[in-house]
């Protein structure tokens, strides 16, 4: 149960705490008196309201705050609550005392603390689903809409666990047929890509180049191309030193016999002889490699031609890849020389290869796909008539237990029919399973059944949804349940029918018991109150400034009975009114 909420700087509420007891809770007050600032901080405190949450920050206040205190009784429960907020572990022989507080922040930002431990929005979310369920003052129009009839009989059914499974695998198998589709819708683009790059990679792998070929091949064209030249030089050069008449070696011959002619005579020259004789064999050593280099030279148009080609062959391939090959997002432990021509197109063929690879791979994941779908498909077939066989049998439960507590709120000869609706042929799976739901009330006898939002007004509305909230919280074993102006469109004699079922689902002679938090305008509903809390509001002046500001107070007996009667008669109550209030408690007591 709900011990205390404390409100702090929320909207015109400036700083009140709430007590609350077990059994049944009641909120009155005047319209515009802040009534429904309570459901909105029970809903900020547990996740369920996120939307410009700045907004209801106090006027000039730096943060407003929201802190529950709950006591919980039930073991499951706790352990529930200890696991999922990762809690210390708790005896579940005493009760866990749970502290949550949320504080909302002039950015929109909002702490959660559960027992001063951090947690997020989504912890306190699932945490609130144990512990408490708020139905606001719509919902009995959500009745109306087939999907929340389908979820009324999945509480029921206890069906979460079954209906997540079977909802992954819808989600799977869609998943599945898009990338599927996918492939399939590009399979057209894929293999022109694939004809493109394997003509591409035909093309290198032909011409077969090889690192720095283009360089190496550039220099030896250059060479073949001044062979002629070179051979002329070289050998004008040998002539110069050994043929001609005038040759350098011819006349060094001559100077060597002239000085030998002179060593005879003078042994003084001979280190000058000695030169000579040493300069005339190197000299003609060097003519002899010059012939033999001039001889060794051969010049061939053949190997020009030749040579030519294949520089043809490496420019085309290097004009027409080596820019591809410049664009490629290539792996950080590649060393690539992107100022090597053909390295950069040798590189550009293997990623030619792993793009046909990768391509031809996704033509196989189709495949690969196609199986996957189809084993997803009998997966779901199957987990979709597990969930119709659960559904059923809690339809066939629910029905009962809802005629009976329709009974008990004034309507004893309704017919509860919730049906399950298969879905069409074209579309036999969705989301929720293989079927939607549809509520049929018969309100009368002797009346077809007809779905509930062509006969049912809005007060019989508010019954039904109250009898299916009583049968699921204590199907799920939730110990608060908040009601926020159920009475809306019923008048004072539904008000007491209404008012003795929640004092009997808050204090039942059998079963669970609830804390019932209930905001209500009938005084045939508060009469029924464990604990009655009065709304009020006052516009207060200070420093010339007004301020307008709510609070709550749980009200006495004598106070009670003031509130009642206001509530019955208004301004024009007297002293007859509040005896047939004193009445009216006696009769709910």
């Amino acid at each position: 149960m709900l011990t205390q909420l404390h409100i702090q700087n929320l909207a015109v509420i400036h700083n009140t705490t709430i007590n609350l007891t077990p059994g049944l809770n009641t909120f009155t007050g005047e319209t515009g008196a802040g009534k429904s600032l309570i459901l909105s901080a029970f809903e900020i405190l547990l996740g369920l309201k996120k939307s410009k949450l700045q907004n209801m920050i106090r006027q000039g206040q730096p943060e407003a705050r929201i802190t529950g205190l709950f006591e919980i009784k039930d073991p499951n429960t706790i352990q529930k609550i200890c696991d999922t907020a990762d809690l210390p572990s708790h005896d579940s022989k005493n009760p866990l005392e749970l502290l949550v507080t949320r504080k909302i922040l002039p950015t929109g930002r909002t702490t959660i603390t559960i027992n001063t431990q951090p947690a997020t929005t989504a912890i306190i979310k699932v945490i609130g689903q144990y512990l408490v369920d708020i139905h606001g003052q719509h919902d009995h129009q959500n009745l109306l809409k087939t999907s929340n009839q389908l979820q009324i009989i999945d509480a029921f059914a206890n069906a979460g666990k079954q209906k997540t499974q079977y909802q992954q695998t819808y989600s799977a198998l869609n998943q599945a047929i898009t990338k599927r589709d996918e492939i399939f819708a590009s399979q057209t683009l894929r293999h022109q890509q694939i004809e493109l790059y394997k003509f591409q990679l035909t093309e290198i792998q032909k011409a077969d180049p090889q690192h720095y070929e283009f360089e190496e091949t550039q220099a030896e064209h250059k060479r073949l191309q001044t062979t002629s030249q070179i051979k002329q030089s070289a050998y004008s050069i040998y002539q110069q030193l050994y043929e001609d008449h005038t040759a350098i070696i011819t006349s060094l011959q001559s100077v060597k016999e002239q000085t030998q002619e002179l060593l005879d005579l003078d042994t003084n020259i001979k280190p000058q002889f000695e030169q000579i004789k040493t300069a005339l064999i190197t000299l003609q050593d060097t003519a002899y490699d010059i012939s033999r280099y001039n001889n060794s030279l051969e010049y061939n148009p053949a190997n020009i031609k030749k040579t030519e080609s294949r520089l043809n062959t490496l420019n085309s391939i290097i004009s027409k890849f080596c820019l591809s090959a410049l664009t490629l997002p290539f792996d950080h432990n590649q060393v690539i020389d992107k100022q090597n021509a053909t390295a950069l197109v040798i590189a550009y063929a293997h990623r030619l290869k792993e793009e046909i690879q990768n391509l031809q791979s996704q033509d196989q994941s189709g495949i690969k796909l196609a199986k996957e779908i189809q084993e997803l498909r009998d997966k779901l077939k199957t987990q979709a008539t597990s969930l119709t066989k659960l559904r059923n049998a809690a339809i066939k439960k629910l029905a009962p237990l809802v005629e009976n507590e329709l009974a008990q709120l004034g309507m004893p000869e309704a017919k509860f029919i919730p049906t399950l609706v298969p879905n069409t042929p074209n579309n036999p799976f969705t989301l929720q399973g293989k079927e939607s739901a549809q509520i049929l009330i018969q309100a009368n006898p002797g009346q077809p059944p007809r779905p509930i939002g062509e006969v049912a007004s809005g007060g019989e509305l508010s019954r039904v949804m109250l009898a299916i909230k009583s049968i699921i919280a204590s199907n799920h074993g939730i110990s608060v349940l908040v009601f926020d102006e159920i009475d809306a469109n019923i008048g004072g004699r539904l008000g007491t029918v209404i008012g003795e079922k929640l004092k009997k689902l808050a204090n039942p002679k059998q079963g669970p018991k609830h804390q019932i938090v209930c905001i209500t305008h009938l005084p045939q509903i508060a009469a029924f109150a464990d604990n009655h809390l009065h709304i009020t509001k006052a516009v207060t002046t200070q420093n010339k400034v007004k301020e307008t500001t709510t609070t709550v107070i749980n009200l006495k007996k004598q106070e009670r009975i003031k509130e009642l009667s206001q509530m019955l008669a208004g301004k024009d109550a007297t002293k007859t009114t509040e005896k047939q209030i004193k009445e009216m408690i006696a009769a709910a007591s």
